[in-house]
């Protein structure tokens, strides 16, 4: 094979070659040519006669491509003058075929010390991006990596440890927390979740602290807080650094809410940052009571049910709604019952007995505490007496039936609807995991027997109906309306 000395030749007297080997790979070329136009050409390519003034590459397509790409983008001349070796086209096969085959990559532990050294001697994120046609995260990811402590650069090296393992310990820039992190772990313990887990556990994580959805990622940076976040989950919110600063704000946020809620009359409000069941179940209940509706809040509600039923009407035949209808119909239902609360009001009288817990969760209200019971019920049964003696409408009083009978219907009513629920089991279905979800998402209020009117059980053959009604195992049951206990719910 001859060769010629290295000469300069015009980009537009280039063309690509049938006679190069590679044809997969090597077709991203922006951090090439951002390279190219950093740093110059560093390789010459290797090129053969094509034609009188025309030569095609042999070896360098890649290179031949990004520097077509910053001609077109008029970063350089058409003719800009490119280093060329000559060969005879008898063996450019065999070049190409030398060039792509001989080469061995530099290891990546290698790019990340040199990311390093560069921004070590001066050189800006932003601009080390820019000149290897790379994005600013991407140099900052090397830059975290090229700061793990060398053993594990070491152990990187020899394939002892893998890429993914070495992004975990990479959450922190605590050598001795990464040495302990590993060297305190079973083999099997070193997952990357596992690393980043202990290398973590002393910081709060945005995306699952109560206290840090309480109160408010934003209003915690604003009171000067810090947060870590992981180069290598972009998706991830970050951890908090500062516990002693969000607890001081959740303990503010907590104060401010309890004197909003105090301003509305009840007799006493507690604080109770993490209340549960424990906490609450010593506590009676009171609820609201029904006010006069105002013909102005009818007829918001009115509106807003004739809406919902038109858009249910449109949709009617589609598996699914849309993401902007099912979030307006999510708006809709949000606002009638935010209207249905409106028309069931505590009253002065029922303040003055109860009291409210202020929590991270929510704000429960109508509390009765144990000393106060005695009170709550000699104030229902005067105002029931109020109500047997100030009835002058001249009706008779309401029939009362009998504990016994009460308990046997009861008990006959459920039979049947058993029976037909049992008939029915998609809308089964639907009323067993509303049945779970409500105690899964609001086990507070499940406390108190709101929400589902079934009930279930994981107990050998569930709750006996015969205790409560002679015979009931005799009665026929297939009388009963499903509809009398299973509200119509729209598909979500």
């Amino acid at each position: 094979m001859t060769t010629q000395a290295i000469v300069e030749i015009p980009l537009n007297k280039l063309m690509a070659s049938e006679r190069n080997v590679r044809r997969t790979g090597g077709q991203t070329i922006e951090d090439l040519a951002a390279s190219i136009q950093a740093h110059g050409l560093l390789h010459n390519l290797v090129v053969s006669k094509a034609s009188k003034d025309k030569y095609q590459v042999i070896a360098g397509s890649r290179r031949f491509a990004a520097l077509t790409k910053l001609a077109k983008d008029k970063a350089i001349s058409k003719t800009f003058g490119v280093p060329c070796r000559i060969i005879d086209s008898e063996a450019s096969t065999e070049s190409s075929l030398a060039e792509n085959i001989i080469r061995q990559n530099m290891h990546p532990a290698d790019q990340f010390a040199a990311f390093r050294r560069l921004v070590d001697e001066g050189t800006g994120v932003e601009e080390v991006a820019a000149r290897f046609g790379v994005t600013a995260t991407t140099v900052r990811q090397r830059l975290k990596l090229a700061n793990v402590a060398p053993r594990f650069i070491e152990l990187y090296r020899e394939e002892k440890i893998t890429l993914e393992q070495l992004m975990a310990l990479a959450i922190t820039d605590d050598h001795a927390a990464q040495v302990n992190a590993w060297d305190s772990a079973q083999h099997w313990q070193r997952e990357p979740h596992a690393l980043r887990s202990a290398l973590t556990e002393s910081k709060i994580d945005a995306a699952n602290d109560r206290r840090v959805r309480f109160v408010g990622v934003e209003a915690y940076k604003d009171a000067g807080g810090q947060i870590e976040r992981d180069l290598f989950q972009p998706e991830h919110e970050g951890y908090l650094t500062d516990a002693a600063l969000l607890d001081r704000l959740t303990a503010e946020k907590l104060e401010t809410l309890a004197n909003e809620v105090r301003a509305e009359g009840w007799k006493w409000v507690e604080v109770l940052p993490t209340a549960d069941y424990s906490d609450l179940s010593k506590y009676g209940r009171i609820y609201p009571v029904a006010v006069p509706e105002t013909p102005k809040l009818r007829a918001e509600i009115e509106a807003l049910q004739a809406e919902q039923e038109k858009i249910e009407e449109a949709h009617q035949d589609a598996d699914e709604y849309p993401e902007d209808v099912d979030a307006r119909l999510s708006e809709i239902e949000a606002r009638i019952d935010e209207l249905n609360a409106q028309s069931r009001q505590y009253s002065y009288e029922q303040k003055g007995l109860a009291g409210a817990v202020v929590s991270i969760e929510n704000i429960q209200r109508g509390l009765v505490r144990p000393e106060d019971k005695r009170k709550v019920q000699a104030a229902k049964s005067e105002s029931n007496d109020e109500d047997k003696t100030g009835d002058d409408n001249g009706e008779e009083d309401e029939v009362q039936l009998s504990a016994a009978l009460v308990e046997g219907l009861t008990a006959h009513r459920t039979a049947a609807l058993r029976a037909v629920l049992a008939t029915r089991p998609d809308v089964a279905l639907v009323a067993a995991t509303h049945s779970r979800a409500l105690r899964i998402c609001y086990p507070m209020e499940m406390s108190y027997d709101v929400g589902s009117a079934l009930s279930l059980s994981s107990e050998k053959g569930g709750c006996s109906l015969e205790s409560h009604a002679k015979n009931i195992g005799s009665c026929g049951t297939s009388g009963a309306r499903l509809s009398d206990c299973t509200p119509v719910r729209r598909r979500r």
